[in-house]
């Protein structure tokens, strides 16, 4: 299933999908990481993974041997993410007015790792 399949499979998660009381994913969270997407693939990104989180979000997740990267856009409408290395992780928020080139860069350095970037 690729990632706009995920994405609209999503869409009809029910109340209490994960049995612990998480609400749906809001069709507003939806179109944020629906328009993230195809940013992403305008400029030839590779696909994430994406899940679910707990109380109404949508994680993007890329990942290789050396990095991994979590992208989590959380019902607020802000963006997390989570980069992690074999030396540590770093976490923090993206930016609204540079979420795009934020998260390509976040991308690049887990791909680049391994020589897999574009």
């Amino acid at each position: 299933m690729n990632a706009t399949q995920k994405l609209q499979q999503l869409k009809s998660l029910p109340p209490n999908w994960d049995s612990y009381g998480s609400c749906p994913i809001q069709p507003e969270i939806i179109e944020m990481a629906s328009s993230l997407l195809t940013g992403l693939a305008k400029l030839d990104m590779p696909e994430p993974h994406i899940v679910p989180v707990p109380g109404g979000g949508i994680q993007f997740e890329w990942e290789t041997s050396e990095r991994g990267l979590e992208i989590e856009i959380l019902p607020d409408k802000s963006i997390e993410y989570l980069l992690l290395e074999k030396e540590g992780m770093d976490e923090g928020r993206i930016d609204q007015d540079d979420k795009l080139a934020e998260i390509v860069r976040c991308v690049d350095w887990v791909m680049t790792c391994e020589g897999k970037s574009k």
